[in-house]
């Protein structure tokens, strides 16, 4: 039962489908009272029958021409030798299929009307087993029936018949659609009939009574044996988020007899669930030449939001063991359909007289369940247009009442920050002191997250099956994953422990840890059960099972029987989903729509809470609070001194997921009973430790923090105090994919409101604001909380409330998380402005950028200044904070032009910064926007601290940032000149716009190669002409300037040109060769594999490649154009793209960079490449001319690694990052460098912020979080460095 299917997919291709177990049945129990070639038999060839709904009658679609009957193909020969059946199979699509084989019993007539299944109108019947005493009791049964139920008799010879039309007598009607709790009591009346019959007759033979029943959108399923002393026949069943082929499973080999009609159709691969038209002669050759044709190994998948599918068997149809639970003895098994597709499979008891104790129970959770499926679940809608009263933004689907949660409440629709890794879906999260993040997932694994790096720091791996649940307590962490609980070591996240649940119990879904150690676990088989699993008792860091039996082949270190169990009496009628402890009770909740309170301390049944309509998924508790959620879109807050519901919170529109938040302020338990290490000798009775749960709940002091995720693709925080919504987060439309994937996860700390969702990415969204203010005072209630607001980006909106947020500590600490904020917050700001210097229609957004950090500057108190010196270039920012001729002066320098970012390879908006994995993705965030901020912010940090000398600096500070430096830098140098005085006692100067040489350790650059941009250019004809017409008669220009380029260089691209090796300073690599030799961060392969090159010319050694790189000259051809250099890619040849193929063009040009390196001389280098074009051009005899044009000279620049200032830096580094940095040079040229020596006298410091792998000018261009705060801490302590510095 589930989503459409294949049905060859569950008869016919399963490795151990209906199709095998028709001939190799492996559990059919064994009747000795039948001669042994019957008793004893493996077969089952009487015949067979499948049946099947349509989605329409599946969905309970009774009107207009939709037939709710369901069809049923029955024959009397053997599953395995039936052509029709695969030629069937393989074209029928059902939500819903039964699929019976048949072994006679002795007497009884093999005939299509003793085939199972049988159908009358909407249902759907079949039998295994047989009814004890049938022939002495089949006159008392008949005799019950009504004439209408008589008249569906299909045959008098079958038990299974007889009983069928037994169920339908006791339906209040057979034509209309009954709810599953009418249903059942059918089954249990038919019970109680056969019962009677047979007490009355004194039958005293063994009935077997696995029946199974179908109205197409309830599944009733029984195991029952009527004598205690006797074993049931087997029944199992499976659940998950879908069934289908193994990934990689390919066909079996023919072991068998053949079967026909598993057809899978030409060019179908394994898995595919389809199958093309073919001939029947092909089918039938299949058919003969392998067992079963198509057949495969399927297994069941587990997704993110519950059950999806179901299936019943009575024997696993797949491999996997532990997919299967067995149906308890004498229990009906009751699948129904939830809202959305979800699947909730519910249990209850049968006895022989059909009443059993907790009949009205379970048809009350029945009922309750059924009512979630009238509950509309769809996507919260964001406000679309503005109210008159007031200006408060309503929801589009407001509806009018006393507890709308939507009013007043922020709309966030962007996530400050992303963590990816999980390649499932996240399916719980759980901190540990507001810096480490678990995160658990369908993947398998469980990450551990380090927030303040915004990186995975450990994979834990071992867990089978997915890892449902988290709990951290005393040390430990706990998960749970199919039916395993794990205990890790969180010092050193080594697995400890792992306690395996026997296959009868099903799998986990529910854990909750008390704080001497103690573990709730809960799952399928409803009960709830307790482990210590810390206790000596337990011995070693074995795999133990649960029920003291070992798993499979695993050795047993020592039983471990549980402390205590739930009695079966009261356990839940369906799977647990969640489990809470709240003071000395735990709570728990499931798919029976109730909460069931217990002792915890003897796991005895205290009190059952109702209200849900539908499965409840999560609880939490607050204080003497418990929050509760589900399928009905509702979260209920219960209180837990009295047991009544006190709130009901609604606003979200679909599912609750998910319930987390910050704990009440007054704690419920001692400090000293955190860790299960206090514990004398190690194992406390658990009464003995139950009793310290049990200090009397106290209402909250103060209000906390609650958070609820929900299928709606929305997270709420709520204040308990007055319980408003006070924040909304959800995705943009925009960013979010359709439809909206749900949040299924969350936590909540004092700095991030964490999420995760079904597409496996954690993302953390910036609470702090609030968070102060509910610390700070009452906070607003729903009368009183701030305007709605939409933004965009999320960051806007919470920096504004940020800004005016009262409660804010004044401790340095504090102030510095408050400036490690608003320095993201205005990273996303700037790199939001597009200012790209070589797009003239960006020539506002560049301004912007100007006026951006000017009015940065002015926040300081610093004086500013915007000096354009060249008509329509953007303008230089000039700022100057203190004047004191007493103190040094230190000049920063930075760029805020960026080069475009039209890439496709982008993964994220280049002009929005995306926080993922600790990195700012963004077009500007390395270069050079996230160093100038640093910069900036590195002196409001300083100014904030207090450790100023009379409310001023210990340094003077100047700052000068361009907007054509990614153009040529146009009007700088007239721009500083023009202003000196600005920049007067400058002693440093600061710039950090080059890269470490690797990804871990930081660096400092003492020097860089200079550069010479120079075009080659060949002219010929007056005019383009044809290569037709005229080719092969003159000297063409582009062949011309080929065989000029290639003379520059050789094969091994060594320079040709004499003079070009001149001067070269030697030993300028040997401060940096010490250090980097030592350290892991660089390597020939690892630079050939980021380059995708398969080999390296220089590559003797990692000495010689650097000196290649960083110490000598080098001659690249960079672009090679035809037409004017003037014109370039304006030029006709250009824009008449489809005539290239057949027009020779006038000119050619071939752009060349020159690197050279310190003690070489630009002018000279220029004047030998002239003379070498010259003279290679010379040879070719050409009637062409050619010239070499200059178009931009940068000079070299060196620093003394040995100097006060630059030892003074690597202090700085060494302070901020615990180890000494890397001493490099750079290959690439920053005339600017040399430049601003040259005008201000004063040495440079090259202090780079990003990684070797931070793509500056490349897509997704990026800059590591902790790299631009460690900057900027880099910067400040250079800063007080100098104060006593004697520079």
């Amino acid at each position: 039962m589930g989503p459409p299917v294949l049905v060859a997919d569950v008869v016919l291709w399963p490795d151990r489908s209906i199709i095998k177990q028709s001939y190799d049945a492996r559990e059919r129990k064994m009747d000795t009272s039948l001669p042994s070639h019957l008793a004893y038999g493996n077969l089952n060839g009487d015949g067979f029958g499948i049946g099947w709904f349509t989605s329409e009658a599946s969905e309970g679609q009774s009107v207009g021409r939709v037939d709710p009957t369901p069809c049923v193909f029955t024959s009397i020969t053997p599953a395995w030798n039936n052509e029709n059946l695969g030629r069937l199979s393989c074209k029928i699509i059902s939500p819903l299929v039964f699929a019976h084989v048949r072994a006679a019993m002795p007497g009884m007539p093999v005939s299509e009307q003793n085939c199972h299944p049988f159908q009358w109108g909407r249902y759907m019947w079949m039998h295994n087993g047989m009814v004890g005493g049938f022939m002495k009791i089949r006159r008392a049964l008949l005799s019950v029936l009504s004439d209408a139920a008589y008249d569906t008799v299909q045959s008098f010879h079958s038990d299974s018949a007889v009983c069928f039309s037994v169920f339908l007598h006791h339906l209040p009607d057979l034509t209309s659609q009954h709810p599953p709790h009418v249903l059942l009591r059918a089954i249990e009346a038919t019970f109680a009939s056969i019962t009677a019959a047979q007490e009355e007759a004194g039958i005293t033979e063994v009935s077997l009574l696995n029946f199974a029943m179908s109205d197409g959108s309830t599944l009733i399923a029984t195991r029952y044996v009527s004598h205690e002393d006797e074993e049931p026949a087997s029944l199992y069943y499976a659940e998950g988020s879908a069934f289908q082929r193994c990934p990689g499973a390919g066909q079996d080999p023919p072991t068998t007899p053949p079967v026909a009609g598993a057809c899978k159709g030409p060019g179908k691969g394994a898995g595919e669930a389809g199958c093309a038209p073919c001939s029947p002669t092909a089918n039938a050759a299949s058919a003969r030449n392998t067992a079963v044709a198509g057949e495969g190994e399927y297994c069941l998948r587990y997704g993110a939001v519950g059950t999806r599918v179901a299936l019943v068997a009575s024997e696993p149809i797949t491999r996997q063991a532990g997919d299967w639970v067995a149906v308890p003895r004498n229990t009906a098994l009751i699948i129904i359909s939830e809202k959305g597709s979800c699947i909730n499979v519910m249990h209850s008891a049968i006895g022989p007289h059909g009443a059993h104790p907790r009949q009205e129970e379970v048809a009350m959770s029945l009922e309750a369940v059924c009512g979630a499926v009238q509950v509309q679940g769809r996507p919260w809608q964001q406000q679309r247009k503005r109210r008159r009263d007031g200006g408060k933004l309503r929801g589009a689907d407001s509806t009018p009442g006393p507890l709308k949660m939507d009013e007043g409440a922020h709309v966030v629709t962007g996530e400050d920050q992303r963590l990816t890794g999980h390649t499932g879906a996240l399916l719980c999260l759980a901190l540990l002191d507001k810096r480490l993040l678990f995160s658990s997932s369908t993947d398998l694994t469980i990450k551990v997250w380090d927030l303040a790096q915004g990186k995975c720091m450990r994979t834990l791996t071992g867990h089978s099956r997915p890892v449902q649940r988290l709990h951290i307590a005393g040390g430990r962490l706990y998960s749970i994953g199919g039916r395993s609980l794990r205990v890790w070591d969180l010092a050193t996240y080594t697995c400890l422990r792992v306690l395996q649940q026997p296959r009868e119990s099903g799998a986990l879904s529910a854990l909750a840890v008390a704080p001497h150690g103690i573990v709730y676990v809960a799952g399928q088989d409803a009960s709830i059960k307790a482990f210590r699993p810390e206790s000596e008792a337990m011995g070693g860091p074995e795999v133990v099972a649960m029920n003291g039996h070992a798993p499979g082949a695993l050795r047993l270190a020592q039983e471990a029987v549980p402390d205590m169990c739930s009695a079966k009496e009261d356990a839940h009628c369906g799977a647990v989903q969640t489990l809470a402890l709240c003071g000395s009770y735990l709570c728990s909740a499931g798919g029976d729509a109730m909460i069931r309170i217990w002792d915890a301390s003897t796991l005895a049944l205290f009190r059952v809470l109702r209200g849900h309509r539908g499965s409840v998924l999560t609880l939490y508790t607050a204080g003497n609070l418990l929050l509760s959620g589900g399928r009905d879109n509702i979260i209920r807050v219960w209180d837990m001194e009295t047991f009544v519901c006190r709130q009901t919170l609604t606003g979200h529109k679909d599912d609750v997921l998910s319930i987390s938040g910050l704990p009440p302020p007054v704690p419920i338990l001692p400090s000293h009973t955190l860790s299960p290490h206090d514990i004398p000798n190690g194992h406390a009775s658990m009464n003995e430790t139950c009793r310290e749960l049990r200090p009397a709940l106290s209402g909250m002091d103060g209000a906390a923090l609650i958070i609820s995720s929900s299928a709606d693709a929305t997270v709420r925080l709520w204040r308990s105090k007055c319980w408003s919504c006070l924040r909304i987060f959800t995705i943009a439309p925009g960013n979010s994919p359709s439809p909206p994937l749900p949040f299924l996860s969350t936590a909540l700390s004092p700095e991030y409101t964490v999420t995760g969702s079904e597409d496996g990415i954690v993302r953390l969204w910036n609470s702090k604001d609030i968070y102060d203010t509910n610390a700070g005072g009452d906070g607003p209630t729903s009368s009183q909380a701030p305007e709605c607001t939409l933004h965009s980006n999320g960051a806007s909106e919470r920096a504004r409330i940020a800004s005016s947020a009262p409660g804010e500590c004044s401790t340095s600490q504090s102030d510095a998380l408050q400036l490690e904020r608003e320095l993201e917050h205005a990273l996303r700001d700037f790199v939001r402005l597009k200012t790209v210097s070589s797009d003239p229609t960006l020539q506002e957004d560049c301004f912007r950028g100007a006026k951006f950090l000017a009015t940065l500057l002015e926040a300081l108190g610093a004086e500013i200044k915007l000096s354009r010196p060249v008509e329509d270039k953007n303008p230089v920012v000039i700022g100057r904070l203190g004047r004191n001729p007493d103190l040094p002066t230190v000049t920063f320098y930075g760029h805020y032009d960026v080069q475009p970012a039209m890439e496709r390879e982008w993964a994220t908006d280049p002009f929005e910064v995306a926080a993922i994995d600790g990195y700012f993705y963004g077009r500007g965030t390395s270069d050079n926007k996230g160093p100038i901020l640093a910069f900036v912010y590195a002196v409001k940090e300083m100014l904030k601290e207090g450790r100023t000398r009379n409310g001023s600096l210990p340094v003077n500070v100047a700052f000068v940032f361009e907007g054509e430096e990614e153009n040529g830098s146009a009007g700088f140098r007239e721009a500083v000149q023009a202003n000196l005085h600005w920049f007067e006692g400058t002693q440093l100067i600061i710039i950090s716009n080059t890269l470490w040489v690797g990804e871990e350790v930081p660096c400092l650059t003492y020097g860089m190669r200079g550069m010479i941009a120079a075009a080659v250019e060949v002219k010929g004809p007056a005019r383009d002409l044809h290569s037709g017409n005229d080719g092969g008669v003159f000297n063409e220009p582009l062949a011309d300037l080929m065989k000029v380029l290639a003379s520059l260089v050789d094969n091994d691209n060594r320079i040709l040109v004499p003079g070009f090796h001149d001067l070269v300073r030697p030993n300028t690599l040997e401060p940096a060769l010490e250090r980097l030799t030592a350290s892991s961060e660089f390597s020939l392969d690892g630079y050939r594999a980021a380059l995708g090159i398969p080999r390296l010319l220089k590559a003797q050694s990692t000495r010689e490649l650097l000196r290649a790189r960083w110490c000598e000259p080098a001659l690249s051809v960079v672009d090679v154009r035809v037409g004017d250099d003037e014109q370039g890619a304006t030029d006709p040849f250009y824009r008449f793209g489809p005539t290239r193929f057949s027009v020779i063009p006038r000119s050619a040009v071939g752009n060349v960079s020159v690197r050279f390196v310190p003690d070489q001389d630009a002018g000279q280098l220029i004047a030998a490449l002239r003379a070498h074009v010259e003279a290679a051009f010379a040879v070719l005899g050409s009637s062409n001319t050619v010239g070499v044009r200059v178009k931009s000279v940068g000079d070299w620049w060196e620093a003394d690694p040995e100097s006060k200032l630059f030892k003074m830096a690597e202090r700085a580094l060494t302070r901020e990052w615990g180890r000494q940095p890397l001493f490099v040079r750079e290959g690439g040229t920053m005339p600017v460098a040399s430049a601003l020596e040259k005008m201000l006298g004063a040495p440079a410091l090259l202090v780079p912020f990003g990684q070797s792998s931070d793509a500056c000018h490349l897509a997704n261009e990026r800059l590591q979080r902790i790299n631009l705060v460690r900057g900027k801490n880099v910067i400040k302590n250079l800063l007080y460095m100098l104060e006593t510095a004697d520079v």
